[in-house]
Formats: structure tokens, C-alpha cells, sequence
């Protein structure tokens, strides 16, 4: 198959589960003590979502994607998710 792309973005996008959601979260809170936190968040409204799921920490990432160029790097996010509640 011919993309439009280098073949790592249709490779990354093949090996992610889209239906995982925030419910995922509350089920992993239900089957361990042990704290949850969550990466790959790069958005105001991720940490917003990630607080009203009651995950104990949030990790600023772009999962080391920053090959891909719509994705921001990391440094970039950290200006709009730092300090929202």
C-alpha cells in the first residue's frame, strides 16, 4: 500500500487502540492500589479530562514522536498544561 506519508505515521496510527477512553482509567483504578498516571498529555483539555478522571500524576509527552511534524514538541505543550486546574 502507497500513503502520502514516510509509512511511520500510518505505522504508529496502525498500533494504537482507538477505543481506549477515559472510562479505561477509572476501570485501572478499580483493579489497583497503585497510583495512576498518565502520559502522553500535550493539550489544557487532556489534563482537565486526566483531573476529572483522578489520575495521581500527569507526564507532559509527545511519546517521543517528534519525528511526525503535527505533533508539538514537548517543550512547546508545557506553556498551555502548565498550572491548569
Amino acid at each position: 500500500m502507497q500513503t502520502n506519508d514516510s509509512g511511520l505515521a500510518s505505522y504508529i496510527a496502525s498500533q494504537v487502540d482507538w477505543s481506549l477512553s477515559w472510562k479505561d482509567v477509572k476501570w485501572l483504578q478499580k483493579i489497583t492500589n497503585l497510583p495512576i498516571l498518565v502520559k502522553g498529555v500535550l493539550t489544557a483539555e487532556d489534563v482537565r479530562l486526566a483531573v476529572q478522571a483522578g489520575v495521581a500524576g500527569i507526564i507532559v509527552s509527545n511519546h517521543g514522536t517528534r519525528q511526525l511534524d503535527y505533533v508539538p514538541a514537548t517543550i512547546m505543550a508545557l506553556g498551555e498544561v502548565y498550572g491548569v486546574k
